[in-house]
């Protein structure tokens, strides 16, 4: 571990071993659920030698272009998508795929493809995806404001206290009586301290 930490060496090769075991593995998937079963037949609907699919076929035996995968892409009808992820996640896929399994939509039944949303359509889905990242977030900046004022008033009598000196800056020298605070917070954020104190 500490190597792969260290050297870029070790991280490419890291790397290179993991996607010369997951691209062939996908590639034959496909071939197999495929109209086009044999080697043969993916390799003229790519435009490359059936020797060349064999061994794009091979864990670790051809290093494959962008061109060549995108041809091979084409001749099955589904995308790739070549993206940058954390280790963690190469791993996660890695240790999650099954080649029994894969199976990609083709474009002849890409219905989200073929019919896309209305811009209209489109506008809303970013607009709620937008606001689930900021409500996410939100959840955990609560979360965290609420683990800190939990840690910083460990008790019920330093939480009244805490209550009293921030609301005596209103009444100026009137304690806040405890079913005040109660009310106060039910419902709200801070619900679990009127639960504290009640």
């Amino acid at each position: 571990m500490s190597k792969l930490m260290s050297d870029v060496e070790t991280r490419t090769s890291y790397i290179r071993a993991k996607l010369g075991i997951l691209v062939p593995s996908q590639i034959k998937a496909l071939r197999l659920k495929s109209e086009m079963p044999r080697q043969a037949d993916l390799a003229k609907a790519a435009h490359v030698q059936q020797s060349r699919i064999s061994m794009f076929e091979t864990p670790g035996a051809a290093n494959i272009t962008l061109e060549t995968l995108s041809r091979i892409a084409a001749a099955f009808k589904v995308g790739v998508m070549v993206r940058f992820v954390p280790f963690s996640e190469m791993l996660g896929w890695e240790n999650s795929f099954s080649q029994d399994r894969f199976d990609v939509m083709r474009l002849d039944d890409d219905v989200a493809f073929l019919n896309p949303p209305t811009e209209e359509y489109a506008a809303v889905s970013r607009l709620t995806v937008r606001f689930s990242e900021v409500e996410r977030q939100e959840s955990r900046l609560d979360r965290e404001r609420l683990g800190g004022i939990a840690a910083a008033m460990s008790s019920q009598t330093t939480f009244i206290n805490a209550a009293n000196s921030a609301a005596g800056e209103a009444t100026q020298t009137q304690d806040v009586p405890i079913s005040l605070l109660t009310n106060q917070m039910s419902g709200g954020p801070y619900e679990s301290f009127g639960r504290l104190v009640g």
